[in-house]
């Protein structure tokens, strides 16, 4: 069983360096891995899962929309005007590509941002936001919406000193409220664009705020907030969470869901965490997940009162995790 999914991978490109138990390197990063690399590995039993791996196409599309991010976030800086057509003919459609039928484990390594966070994270956002607008049923007049609102969320922090945002230590006073000023430049930037509605320049501007009040610039409550504004928020936090920066390491990911389960009242719409939480988990029925107690079971039924504990099974015993406290999932193979 175990054989047949590791050989799975074959022509898959591995995202991460392998080592050995000597820390010897095995299989550098971004190789593009054959039978030998997997019968290497069985041996050895260090086994992928699909965290580890991404597809020729999800790589090819990536290295594409990252390409032309880069360029449009140039323009921007330079003419401080946001070039619209552009950003619709040759970003719009790798959007809507990576969003079609999406395995859900695949796009989540596929987004994790170990450099490039800037770029990376303007279209992770976009991806992860219109994934999610389309398992809420959004229709296709919103997904278009969510698709181009999402992609430009963090566009004001192009106005902001790149001193101030590849700060490695924390912020001063002075530089975090520099930094909260960015949701008010992005929306004016594209309240100022044709062709952009202001349903889509508002959730640059309210994807810091929060159910409760507690967020910036203006301490909306959920109650003021638009759905794509609540999508774009829960999609930034998940996508910030997964990824390295230079001030911190990237979240495991179901501590990630956890974190932002805690959150899901008060903080962030519940309707939206609940998607994400059930579609991720509910993504995990017959997969083999490891435990934190050390124990490697099978996710047998997703417990819809308790998303994170699901009914697992090891060998013959079925096993309720949601009534065995301090045992979490870890990682998934």
């Amino acid at each position: 069983m175990v054989e047949k999914q590791m050989e799975g991978w074959i022509g898959y490109h591995i995202n991460k360096n392998i080592y050995n138990k000597l820390d010897v390197l095995l299989i550098p990063a971004n190789t593009v891995l054959k039978l030998s690399h997997i019968n290497l590995l069985i041996s050895l039993e260090i086994y992928l899962d699909q965290e580890d791996v991404s597809s020729a196409t999800s790589v090819r599309l990536m290295k594409e929309a990252i390409k032309e991010t880069k360029k449009a976030f140039e323009t921007i800086k330079l003419k401080k005007a946001i070039p619209f057509e552009s950003i619709k003919a040759n970003i719009i459609p790798i959007i809507a590509e990576f969003s079609i039928n999406p395995n859900v484990f695949s796009i989540i390594s596929s987004m994790e941002a170990k450099d490039e966070y800037t770029y990376k994270h303007s279209f992770a956002v976009a991806v992860i936001s219109t994934i999610i607008g389309g398992w809420m049923e959004l229709d296709t007049v919103e997904i278009e919406d969510l698709m181009i609102s999402a992609f430009l969320h963090d566009v004001g922090k192009l106005q902001i000193p790149d001193a101030v945002l590849n700060k490695t230590q924390p912020l001063t006073k002075e530089e975090f409220l520099e930094l909260k000023n960015h949701p008010e430049y992005g929306y004016n930037m594209i309240s100022q664009t044709a062709g952009i509605s202001q349903n889509q320049a508002l959730v640059a501007l309210q994807h810091h705020e929060r159910e409760d009040g507690s967020g910036y610039p203006s301490g909306l409550k959920g109650c003021d907030m638009g759905i794509l504004s609540k999508i774009v928020a829960v999609a930034d936090v998940f996508h910030a969470m997964i990824s390295k920066r230079a001030y911190k390491e990237a979240l495991p990911l179901f501590q990630v869901l956890r974190e932002l389960d805690a959150g899901a009242y008060g903080l962030y719409d519940p309707r939206v965490v609940h998607c994400l939480i059930s579609k991720i988990m509910n993504a995990l029925i017959g997969s083999r997940v490891l435990l934190s107690s050390g124990e490697t079971v099978t996710v047998i039924l997703i417990n819809i009162h308790d998303r994170m504990h699901p009914l697992v099974k090891k060998e013959q015993q079925f096993i309720d995790l949601s009534k065995e406290k301090g045992i979490e999932i870890v990682k998934h193979y």
